[in-house]
């Protein structure tokens, strides 16, 4: 007996199910490694104000040249290291937008098969009571004329 068009799309489906998950597990990671990042943002934002604090309690007491150049060109770095990890952030959050869109396409195809799979389903039960409702019909017939020729 050939396969039933609900069952002939069944693969169609579990493989479209399949790359969903993919793309989810994707986006996932995705957005994990941005929250990372974030934090990293956060601590390094923190580091420096911690050390602006520091500054200004050191420059109340007074500070020669020297450390005032080591302390520029130590927040020039850490303004630096800010600089490169907001860049990484923008670059991961535009990589996370297509990555979201991506697993929401995949999400849709997923949605679309199994609305197929529901119609062919519907079709086929409809053509199961046709049948059953045909041979009911027939039973009744021959049963009826059974029990005409008998009377």
């Amino acid at each position: 007996m050939a396969k039933k068009k609900s069952q002939r799309i069944e693969p169609v489906n579990k493989l479209a199910e399949k790359k969903e998950q993919e793309a989810a597990a994707e986006f996932g990671a995705c957005n994990s490694q941005l929250q990372s990042m974030q934090n990293q943002l956060r601590k390094l934002y923190q580091y420096r104000d911690d050390y602006n604090r520091q500054f200004s309690q050191s420059t109340n007491q007074g500070m020669g040249s020297s450390r005032l150049q080591d302390y520029l060109r130590f927040i020039n770095n850490i303004n630096h290291s800010v600089d490169k990890v907001l860049e990484q952030i923008n670059k991961k959050t535009e990589e996370c937008k297509k990555k979201r869109l991506f697993w929401l396409e995949q999400h849709q195809q997923v949605k679309k098969y199994a609305k197929v799979k529901e119609h062919y389903l519907v079709e086929e039960l409809k053509a199961e009571n046709k049948i059953e409702q045909k041979q009911s019909d027939e039973f009744s017939q021959a049963f009826f004329n059974r029990q005409k020729n008998h009377s």
